[in-house]
């Protein structure tokens, strides 16, 4: 649990939100996505500087890139959104698990993931 509770510690003092509010709140309400919300490009592009950021701090044991190039392409947000939420769904409990990351109101949404 410790190395759980260093994670957290390091993610939150990366930024000035908490991870796990006390409160719930709507997301859009703090911060509606007419005014702050990312574009698709600007997260495809953080999406590369921190597999570059990764490759270029840390290695494999056989010297090898941590996030090798991906022979189907640049990986996009919305590839790596249905690529997490495909993990997510396989687990145990996944699929309730999933559909609240997500925000989805039916789990119907999800189920083809599991597949």
């Amino acid at each position: 649990m410790d190395v759980v509770h260093a994670t957290i510690g390091l993610l939150e003092d990366l930024h000035n939100l908490s991870l796990f509010p006390s409160i719930l709140t709507n997301a859009h309400d703090e911060r509606p996505a007419t005014v702050n919300a990312r574009t698709g490009r600007a997260m495809n592009d953080d999406t590369q500087d921190l597999i570059f950021w990764i490759n270029s701090i840390y290695r494999r044991a056989d010297s090898g890139a941590p996030i090798p190039a991906d022979p189907a392409g640049r990986i996009n947000a919305a590839r790596y959104r249905r690529t997490l939420a495909r993990y997510i769904v396989r687990k145990p409990r996944g699929l309730i698990a999933a559909a609240l990351q997500y925000g989805h109101v039916h789990t119907k949404q999800l189920e083809s993931c599991r597949w």
